[in-house]
């Protein structure tokens, strides 16, 4: 199933990216997109399974992106787009229940939660003088939190790496695709509008959501 979904992903990216290349009616686009979002939420849905609290916030998560990619569909619509960053805000928030759930190495998540100060530094830096009001709060958040997110991803690799039935390395992969997807979004916002952040950024967020199930089923 995944083989599959890898491959009807590629094609659902390449023509979203056909599509904005080619400035083709919005319409169109925005059915790709509904239709690739869809795709993550059913195959995470059908290989994760609802019996285990992970995997009840690992679909919750899956089902906010989803919604995230809705509501980012509209363009000049500023109360639109801050709900599509809420959603995916608290996407992000129920990956971290969901990796804990899993099983994580609490010394490994301590680690990696100093490592990305860095990170955090330099991206707040990058994008501070670009954002104004209220929205600065909310940037702040979505850093902290999708940095969290990696962190747990990350733990609970190592953890799962230690033991039969854990997940994969795919899914620190994918968590880590997902955050450079969140900056491509970023930069597209607030720093330099363009197709090359498309480009970039259509095809490393619907694959990250793939590879996160890839590693969080084993």
């Amino acid at each position: 199933m995944l083989a599959l979904s890898f491959v009807t992903m590629s094609m659902l990216c390449l023509a979203m990216i056909i599509v904005e290349g080619k400035k083709l009616p919005r319409q169109i686009y925005a059915t790709l997109k509904v239709l690739a979002a869809s795709l993550f939420v059913v195959v995470g849905a059908l290989l994760a399974g609802t019996e285990a609290d992970a995997s009840r916030f690992f679909i919750a998560a899956l089902v906010l992106s989803w919604l995230g990619d809705v509501l980012l569909i509209p363009k000049g619509h500023k109360g639109v787009f801050l709900g599509g960053l809420v959603a995916f805000l608290l996407a992000h928030v129920m990956y971290v229940p969901a990796f804990v759930a899993r099983g994580v190495d609490v010394q490994a998540f301590a680690g990696a939660g100093v490592a990305t100060l860095l990170p955090i530094g330099l991206v707040l830096r990058w994008l501070w003088r670009r954002v104004q009001g209220t929205m600065r709060y909310a940037v702040v958040a979505y850093v902290f939190v999708i940095s969290t997110m990696l962190s747990a991803a990350f733990a609970c690799t190592v953890e799962g790496a230690s033991k039969n039935g854990g997940v994969s390395p795919l899914l620190f992969v994918g968590a880590a695709v997902f955050y450079l997807s969140d900056i491509t979004v970023a930069r597209e916002r607030f720093v330099a509008p363009g197709y090359i952040n498309r480009v970039f950024g259509i095809p490393l967020y619907f694959f990250a959501q793939l590879l996160l199930i890839a590693g969080f089923t084993g």
